[in-house]
């Protein structure tokens, strides 16, 4: 689908104060009859997985209070909304300081389709979170993908990973070590310097993979 074709789909919809509460009669209700789909929604964006496509679509809640994209220069992040600041947009920034910093692979790209009845629209290349990938529960007595050996191994570096003590750190500590096989040992550190700098409200849903590549899905975090 081309970026106009994309805009096209939500041409009816009304995007006002979009919010988990309304997106269904305001958005899904309204989307073309033979338009075939699946969807998924947190606290922060919408998200319409087209059938047959290989990349999601993204509708931010209009967020306030974000000082970290007040005064951003859009222009250079691939996003002209100069006007209001969204979740999706703060993701450019932070892909942009990815690339600076030189671990921007690890960010699963947004690609800035337009604006269409005042909502900004994104896509991203579709990938699998690290439950879909590993496509089993995930518990470290039962289907250890890494053996907890392993993770011993290497927990000097993970020492530095603010996520170690949170509810999900089985999940979050075995993709680290898949990190750090795809990318190495030099990458691998420069990643979690990253994660700790910019990054917040990792868990199993936002971490996964592309195509064998560990990413970062949604790292726009909660500055609501």
């Amino acid at each position: 689908m081309t970026d106009k074709e994309i805009l096209t789909l939500f041409k009816d919809c009304d995007f006002d104060d979009l919010n988990e509460d309304n997106f269904n009669q305001n958005v899904l209700s309204r989307l073309p009859a033979g338009f075939r789909y699946d969807y998924f929604y947190g606290a922060t964006k919408l998200v319409l997985i087209p059938a047959n496509r290989d990349f999601v679509i993204k509708m931010p809640y209009k967020g306030t209070n974000m000082e970290c994209c007040e005064g951003a220069n859009f222009d250079i992040y691939g996003n002209p909304r100069s006007h209001s600041y969204d979740h999706c947009a703060r993701e450019l920034i932070l892909y942009h300081e990815a690339k600076n910093s030189g671990v921007a692979p690890i960010l699963l790209k947004n690609h800035y389709v337009g604006e269409v009845n005042d909502e900004a629209i994104y896509t991203q290349k579709i990938a699998q979170t690290f439950d879909d990938y590993y496509d089993t529960p995930f518990f470290f007595n039962e289907y250890s993908i890494h053996s907890p050996k392993e993770i011993e191994a290497m927990k000097d570096s993970y020492q530095r990973s603010p996520y170690r003590y949170n509810q999900y750190a089985e999940r979050y500590n075995a993709w680290l070590v898949d990190v750090h096989i795809y990318y190495g040992e030099k990458m691998f550190a420069a990643i979690l310097d990253f994660i700790n700098n910019y990054i917040e409200d990792l868990h199993a849903n936002n971490i996964g993979y592309a195509n064998d590549r560990p990413v970062i899905l949604d790292y726009a975090g909660l500055l609501i």
